[in-house]
């Protein structure tokens, strides 16, 4: 595998003729491989041969601005395929699909699409049509306001405490949903004496 990233030749197996190739390599993981290189779980040399130009996809949690897309674009696969009329979603059910964790990532989105359209005999996604996981003490985000001349300060300590209320103080969810760090959530819970 080496040689033939290395040199763009081969050899079939049992073969003496030395075959050369024009084909580029892409390669896909879902972890991180410069770690598992310091960790000497991953061999260096195939790794910093592969490494020629890297493409970062987040998870889709943290690009909650696809998932619309994503969901019309399985929902007109899936209609095609289950010959099904299906022509939206209901936004209270994009708005469970957006505020979900999503730990399979798009292909778990694509299942819950996929069952949805099977067991949606009209022509709109609901809620119901979702798996139990979406509809179980799921409640919508609150919405949170200030006053005009509240300091950030203040501010911030609010978020914090509201975002801890809406999670049931999960610490790493409440990082999650303000968009910061675990450690930097610590860091202001500290700062702002909240415990």
């Amino acid at each position: 595998m080496l040689r033939l990233i290395e040199q763009k030749t081969f050899q079939r197996l049992g073969g003496k003729t030395t075959i050369r190739t024009n084909a580029r390599l892409i390669t896909a993981s879902n972890q991180s491989l410069s770690e598992l290189v310091e960790q000497g779980r991953f061999r260096k040399d195939l790794y910093y041969r592969l490494d020629v130009f890297r493409i970062v996809m987040p998870p889709l949690c943290e690009r909650s601005g696809d998932i619309v897309l994503l969901i019309d674009e399985f929902l007109n696969r899936f209609n095609q395929s289950f010959k099904k009329r299906i022509v939206g979603v209901a936004p209270e059910c994009v708005s469970l699909l957006e505020s979900y964790d999503w730990p399979g990532n798009v292909r778990e989105l694509k299942n819950v699409v996929q069952r949805a359209v099977l067991v949606c005999e009209g022509e709109v996604l609901l809620p119901e049509h979702l798996p139990p996981r979406f509809r179980k003490g799921k409640s919508p985000l609150s919405r949170v306001s200030f006053e005009i001349g509240t300091s950030l300060e203040e501010v911030e300590r609010e978020m914090i405490i509201q975002a801890l209320a809406a999670v049931r103080n999960n610490r790493k969810q409440a990082a999650d949903l303000l968009g910061i760090s675990r450690r930097a959530l610590y860091n202001k819970l500290q700062k702002h004496n909240i415990k």
